[in-house]
């Protein structure tokens, strides 16, 4: 990544899996790890201290996904929009609209977005009543998320000696053969998770990298707590109230910082950028 280049480079932390190694999201590279020591190069603050939180070459508009629309294809960068080329849909109405920032144009009325179910892919919009392009996201989710302020504003923490956390799909009893994954707070110091819902006593709507939107059941003991403010940095399976966490900022004077992809550890030999 180039620091100098867009005059500092703010990214939210979003892991930090071992002692100055810290995981966040590029656009050039995806979710990666960087490795940032405390000195005069960067810093960690609870706002971004730059403008930009990544090296885009988007304009800084948004497409904004209306609420009446039920289904909206998205198709795999570089591959023709056309009907069999989707990498899959959308859901504007479930969350009462959607907002993503523009990072391309390659033609007219074909934008490059990242989402969270489907990484970058390109949508199809043209200007009508179905969508619009402002200057500022017009929803207050930034990406298939769902709204932020559909929860009370509370966040559940898995406390870290829990090595494995069972999670439902939405609208299925909360019992042992029914999980559609594990969560492992053991693994990242623990997890904080912004609460979404909640549809019954003790059981939390909370979104997941891994296995995007599910409930969980978390009875009030010393395994896990609830706060108004999340305890933990959040892990690569971090959750939605990541947009409460700190940010790394990388310094103008820095020509070039290395990444490295999540799996392997910050050698030269793993480098994904130099």
């Amino acid at each position: 990544m180039a620091p100098s280049t867009f005059g500092g480079l703010s990214y939210l932390i979003i892991g930090n899996p071992s002692t100055d190694i810290y995981t966040i999201r590029t656009e050039s590279f995806g979710t990666a790890n960087i490795f940032a020591p405390r000195d005069d190069d960067s810093s960690i603050t609870n706002v971004a201290q730059f403008n930009n939180e990544s090296n885009s070459t988007g304009s800084g508009d948004y497409l904004n996904l209306q609420p009446h629309m039920t289904s909206w294809r998205v198709y795999p960068v570089g591959k023709s929009p056309v009907s069999g080329n989707e990498a899959g849909r959308l859901a504007p109405a479930v969350f009462g609209g959607l907002s993503y920032r523009i990072i391309d144009e390659p033609s007219p009325n074909l934008y490059t977005i990242e989402t969270e179910s489907f990484g970058r892919v390109n949508i199809y919009a043209p200007r009508d009543q179905d969508s619009s392009i402002t200057n500022s996201p017009e929803f207050s989710n930034g990406g298939d998320r769902g709204s932020s302020g559909s929860g009370a504003g509370q966040f559940l923490n898995l406390e870290p000696h829990m090595d494995s956390w069972k999670v439902y799909p939405l609208g299925v009893n909360p019992v042992s053969g029914n999980e559609v994954g594990r969560l492992a707070p053991s693994r990242y110091g623990g997890l904080s998770y912004e609460i979404l819902g909640n549809p019954s006593s003790n059981l939390y709507t909370i979104l997941t990298e891994s296995f995007g939107r599910v409930n969980i059941y978390a009875p009030r003991d010393n395994d896990s707590s609830l706060t108004n403010s999340p305890i933990y940095l959040d892990s690569s399976d971090g959750s939605s109230g990541a947009i409460h966490g700190n940010y790394l900022n990388l310094m103008p004077h820095m020509s070039s910082w290395r990444v490295y992809p999540l799996e392997y550890p910050w050698l030269p030999e793993t480098k994904l950028e130099t």
